[in-house]
């Protein structure tokens, strides 16, 4: 391998270009677009306001999108009455929603869609009706999701959201029963409702596109040279780190998806399940990987039941899981837009202890095989260069993944906590009608590239020295070697003599 050959220089200008990468691709997703944009409308200053904030109807008309919008939120604020903010509340009711587009130019309507010719739209889906609950503490209540569309096929829609049997729960944060009694109106008194369009970036559908593209073509380029150099060599003269990085090199080009751009040409959920699955794969095969190399290190001998499969129980299990709930979501993200994910998977409890039980048992087993590995290996300098140059670049990538799926779904966990009403107008009167939302292009870009410079820094360490295919063929046999030596202990040390090599030599004159 190349790692044998490389000086502190060469060390030193990997782990530089390493720490340049994920600097560049983290100031490149700092300056770059915001991965949402939004557009807020009060109930109040709707065209056709309704007379009753409780009942609606609410007409609603987002801007313009295309198919680079990927997917769009609905959502709303509700300010009740400044009475008695200490009279918190928990509303119970219903939210019809139907949502329109205008007429095909052609005339030709889908089969199944509802034609009202006194309207200029044309209804998707019947109705929706669905119940729901408000939970108001204070005077502005927790952000209501009512809607996520995905995939967006139209340029203009059209919402009409109804509510129906808008009434206190009896279930009251307040412990007198007199304040809701003497003045029930004032404690349900809507005083208006802020509704926001959320909507993903055009710009930062184009980087994602540009960074998925550039990462699979650096990816097949290192695949190819790297499997290429390998080639003169049997499989059984590779080592297990040049094994496992010819096996993560295809995966990581489908983890980059070169069927990724099919999502805006198809109204199917197919392609986004098919994303999330090679997504899934890749990171569960990393992880297979890991515990692969810190064991693998320490035995020569690797038979596929005692080695391999205890291991791939530990990660097939959870695989088969994150790959079913992914396939799940994207089905039910494109066929049902009441479904929202934050929400409806807080409800699959054990689903969550399960899977916290396998990540447990893949961190101790990791850390045993950690540990074992430097304490019988790090006193051998091949093996404790092999063993610091891997932990050092895993230990790397693995920080900037844990940030980056801290940062991804931090927004979700805005968005269904209390801290949601800080992106309301209610808070925040001086925002403007189209602002970034708390997410940022870094946690794509700084994501995708580290995963690749990863790659790319296992594949040129452990590809052959240009020595290599030499000293494979042509290296010493110590069997030859010491095929004179006897280990007599009569003192017969030499076993073939001749008279000839005892001869003394004569001077020629």
């Amino acid at each position: 391998m190349r790692l044998y050959h490389m000086t502190r220089c060469h060390f030193g200008l990997l782990f530089i270009g390493f720490i340049a990468v994920f600097c560049i691709s983290l100031i490149v997703g700092l300056i770059g677009p915001s991965v949402l944009l939004r557009q807020t409308t009060l109930a109040s200053m709707l065209p056709n306001k309704p007379t009753d904030f409780r009942t609606g109807p609410f007409v609603l008309n987002p801007p313009p999108f295309s198919v680079f919008n990927q997917e769009l939120w609905l959502s709303a604020f509700v300010k009740r009455a400044t009475f008695n903010e200490a009279a918190g509340l928990l509303i119970h009711f219903n939210v019809s929603l139907d949502i329109g587009v205008h007429p095909p130019i052609t005339g030709q309507l889908v089969s199944g869609t509802n034609v009202d010719w006194n309207s200029s739209f044309v209804s998707l889906f019947p109705t929706k009706h669905y119940p729901v609950t408000l939970s108001c503490l204070k005077t502005i209540c927790d952000e209501l999701v009512l809607a996520h569309l995905i995939p967006i096929d139209f340029t203009t829609y059209v919402f009409t959201i109804q509510f129906d049997g808008l009434t206190k729960s009896s279930s009251s944060t307040d412990q007198s029963p007199s304040l809701t009694d003497v003045y029930p109106n004032r404690l349900l008194d809507i005083r208006d409702i802020e509704f926001i369009f959320r909507y993903c970036n055009p710009r930062f559908t184009y980087l994602e596109l540009i960074t998925r593209f550039v990462g699979l073509l650096v990816i097949e380029l290192v695949m190819v040279l790297f499997l290429g150099s390998l080639r003169r060599f049997a499989v059984r003269d590779w080592t297990i780190e040049q094994k496992v990085t010819a096996v993560l090199l295809p995966s990581l080009l489908l983890f980059n998806n070169p069927f990724y751009s099919l999502r805006y040409f198809t109204s199917g959920w197919f392609p986004q399940a098919m994303d999330y699955f090679f997504q899934i794969t890749f990171f569960c095969l990393l992880l297979l990987v890991w515990l692969c190399l810190y064991h693998g290190l320490r035995v020569t001998k690797r038979p596929f039941c005692r080695f391999y499969l205890p291991k791939l129980l530990i990660l097939l299990v959870p695989w088969a899981v994150l790959v079913s709930l992914a396939a799940w979501k994207a089905r039910m993200e494109y066929t049902d837009v009441t479904f929202h994910s934050p929400f409806e998977l807080n409800q699959i409890k054990y689903v969550g202890a399960f899977l916290i039980f396998f990540g447990a048992a893949y961190i101790i087993v990791f850390s045993i095989f950690l540990f074992r590995a430097f304490a019988e290996l790090y006193s051998l300098s091949y093996y404790a260069l092999r063993l610091k140059t891997l932990t050092s670049l895993s230990f790397l990538v693995t920080v900037v993944s844990v940030l980056t799926f801290v940062l991804r779904f931090k927004a979700e966990l805005v968005l269904k906590g209390s801290a949601g009403t800080a992106s309301s107008m209610f808070r925040s009167p001086d925002t403007s009608n189209a602002v970034a939302w708390s997410r940022s292009s870094a946690e794509i870009t700084v994501s995708y590239a580290m995963l690749n410079a990863y790659l790319i820094a296992l594949a040129v360490v452990y590809s052959p020295s240009k020595d290599a295919f030499v000293d494979s063929h042509f290296k010493d046999n110590p069997s030859v070697s010491m095929m004179n030596d006897s280990d007599d202990e009569d003192g017969e040390t030499v076993i073939y003599d001749s008279d000839a090599e005892t001869v003394q030599l004569t001077v020629r004159r």
